[in-house]
């Protein structure tokens, strides 16, 4: 049976809403520490600096696309690029550590980089003070004779760059790994490790300096449990001096991203804006000027977006609700590379300008207006965000106004004309070469005084079609005196001439309702849209063919350029076999591999279920056949969900996986009635 866009349903997370004034002392559960409310100040800024500099920065080399601050742990592949360069240029006998004490920062001025963030708009700063080769950035009594003021630079760099930020009135934060790579003791024992090296390190960090920020990583090796996240976080937002203005992200072990702490976090995938917002979560978009965080010799200019590339991705982020923390490598010796400057710089003079659309904003009724406009609000105030000049009209299919309402183009001291037509509403633009017009790499319009409709609701929310209840009577309603109901049946965005809701009407097929509410000269409220789907039918298999375990298949990507699960399909396998459940476990290297697992599924009683699957790098679920998760690509440790109707019997159960660099990671896991969410047992996993 083939999947519909109706079965394909994503879970939205809802947020609880506490006054952070009067919260009580946080307990060491999740429970707890989830309703603890994010800062204003972090839903504010939008903008932030993120800024990898450490021994890296030295050999500051990686395969192009690559992230060269890896490059200590790339030295164990023999045969990556990485190692070869480091063979030629430094020699067998030359160690990374070896590095360390041509680390020297001695350009480094920490009162020009703030000047250069503050230039550049960004409203809060986050220094990496420790990667995953253990190297500190300040004094740390846990990492003696490996931080830069007992070698390298000689100096706290931490606590220099967060004394001339703060001086510009910016916040400043610092990125902590949770994880070094070859700490002996990490290696050796790792709850000594947390309870020795981690949890004093990182609690010397935050009372010593005090930071607006503390942006975890490195959580993917260990679970929330054995790092002791819960416990920790709870003493952050308890005992903390600046307890109260702290704001924390969503890696504090595997599993926990997109699913716990302050804000989610997307790695290079400014895509799952609109994915993030319908979570209703702070997010945050982080991402290098190149393809590297920490700064890569071997990156061109190719390699390096633009100001107006730049510009396009934190309006996305913004307008869906996120930040954007844009990351700049300096160099060994201190300095921030030009180029880097030079879009920082770009982005400054842009928001000089058209800030107001960007900082302390909101998402509005919609994000999008096609593919090249995007909105905000503020107040009373919508702005719209043209990517492009729109020519001589700016034609607005969502945006609406009525007879006083001005729009102003930022940037342009008049009003602009404008007027309702049956195309929308349509904005009349000064001539491109007024003197009066700034010229820019994005154009922001603002509306005052428009009339929105307020609130549409669909009930119930959704349902799924079985014998028990093959029908649903659906009520669709809206607060504005006046306004009409449009909705449509079939997935597609409803219109002016949709149909017109009058009175309820009954659902019996497979159906996305989606419905909106107009009124003449009035912008049309936000959509809603509600899912009703049959269950998926079991396939037909005999049960005495079915043995417990999985097939599967593993391969290798000696040519070190697989990115996704793809790549692998017309390769050799390496191995085959039966495992009890979805695991890599049974893999000959920790980098460069793929798996296929096939088999089937047992589903023990009818009803709504929801499978997930979670990896490092990129994976993909199929069911019956079909593919209902797509978590493919490069990307850290990431969770994607569906919920599926299905009844009691035997499915086809199929996942793909591939690893690249860095961690690795592969969960798949199942909920349902009576079932909470775990991983997918031996017990219902079966294969002919």
């Amino acid at each position: 049976m083939k999947f519909s866009a109706f079965r394909l349903t994503v879970i939205a997370a809802v947020l609880c809403a506490v006054n952070l004034s009067s919260a009580q002392p946080f307990e060491p559960n999740w429970e707890s520490l989830d309703n603890r409310p994010n800062p204003e100040w972090f839903r504010d800024a939008k903008f932030g600096i993120f800024i990898h500099w450490g021994v890296y920065s030295v050999p500051s080399y990686g395969r192009k696309g690559s992230y060269s601050e890896w490059y200590w742990n790339a030295l164990h592949n023999p045969e990556s690029e990485t190692s070869k360069f480091h063979e030629r240029v430094y020699g067998d006998d030359f160690t990374y550590q070896d590095f360390a004490s041509m680390f020297k920062a001695e350009l480094f001025d920490p009162d020009e980089w703030a000047d250069i963030f503050s230039r550049a708009g960004a409203r809060y700063v986050v220094l990496t003070s420790k990667h995953h080769d253990g190297f500190c950035l300040w004094p740390s009594p846990q990492s003696w004779n490996w931080n830069s003021v007992d070698c390298g630079p000689h100096r706290d760099l931490c606590g220099d760059l967060i004394n001339a930020v703060r001086a510009r009135s910016i916040k400043m934060g610092f990125y902590y790994s949770l994880y070094e790579w070859y700490n002996p003791l990490y290696l050796s024992d790792v709850d000594r490790y947390v309870d020795e090296h981690m949890l004093p390190q990182i609690k010397d960090l935050v009372t010593r300096y005090e930071p607006s920020i503390v942006w975890g990583d490195g959580e993917w090796d260990q679970s929330p449990s054995t790092w002791r996240s819960e416990e920790f976080l709870a003493w952050l937002f308890n005992n903390a001096p600046n307890s109260n203005e702290i704001v924390i992200n969503d890696r504090w072990g595997h599993g926990t991203r997109f699913n716990h702490g302050g804000f989610y976090t997307t790695e290079y995938q400014p895509e799952r804006a609109a994915e993030l917002l319908r979570h209703g979560r702070d997010w945050e978009e982080c991402r290098g000027i190149g393809a590297s965080f920490g700064y890569n010799r071997n990156e061109n200019i190719d390699n390096y977006r633009s100001v107006k590339e730049l510009l396009q991705i934190l309006i996305n982020v913004v307008c869906h609700g996120g930040n954007l923390l844009l990351d700049i490598g300096p160099t060994a010796d201190g300095r921030i590379p030009v180029i880097m400057q030079q879009r920082l710089l770009g982005m400054g003079e842009w928001l000089k300008v058209n800030g107001e659309a960007i900082y302390e904003t909101r998402p509005w009724r919609f994000a999008e207006d096609g593919e090249k406009v995007f909105y905000t609000s503020k107040g009373d105030a919508v702005y719209a965000i043209s990517l492009e000049w729109p020519g001589e009209t700016l034609t607005l299919k969502h945006a609406g106004a009525r007879k006083g309402t001005d729009i102003y183009l930022l940037g342009y001291s008049q009003p602009l004309q404008w007027k309702q037509s049956s195309k929308g509403l349509e904005i009349s633009m000064p001539e491109k070469a007024d003197p009066n017009l700034i010229a820019s790499d994005a154009y922001v319009f603002k509306f005052v005084s428009q009339p929105v409709v307020s609130n549409i609701e669909i009930s119930p929310a959704g349902g799924v079609l079985t014998d028990a209840q093959p029908k649903f009577e659906v009520t669709i309603q809206t607060d504005t005196d006046g306004a009409q109901i449009r909705y449509t049946l079939d997935g597609t965005e409803p219109g002016p001439k949709s149909k017109r809701y009058s009175k309820p009407f009954i659902v019996k097929d497979d159906a996305v309702v989606r419905a909106k509410a107009f009124k003449k000269d009035w912008i049309p409220s936000h959509e809603a849209s509600v899912t009703f789907q049959s269950p998926v039918e079991p396939v037909s298999v005999s049960s005495s063919n079915l043995k417990p375990g999985l097939n599967y298949v593993y391969f290798e990507d000696d040519s070190l350029k697989w990115t996704k699960t793809a790549d692998f399909k017309n390769a050799t396998p390496q191995e085959t076999g039966v495992v009890d459940r979805f695991s890599i476990e049974s893999r000959k290297r920790n980098e460069h591999f793929g798996f296929r697992f096939d088999g089937y599924l047992q589903i023990p009683r009818d009803g709504l279920y929801t499978l997930y699957i979670e990896s490092d790098d990129g994976s993909m679920l199929f069911l019956n056949d079909d593919v209902i998760i797509d978590n493919d690509g490069e990307h850290g440790p990431q969770e994607r969900e569906i919920q599926i109707p299905m009844r009691a019997g035997v499915y086809r159960i199929a996942a793909a996986f591939h690893q690249g660099m860095g961690g690795s990671l592969l969960r798949v896991s199942y909920a349902g009635p009576g079932i909470e969410k775990q991983l997918i047992p031996a017990d219902v996993l079966f294969h002919e």
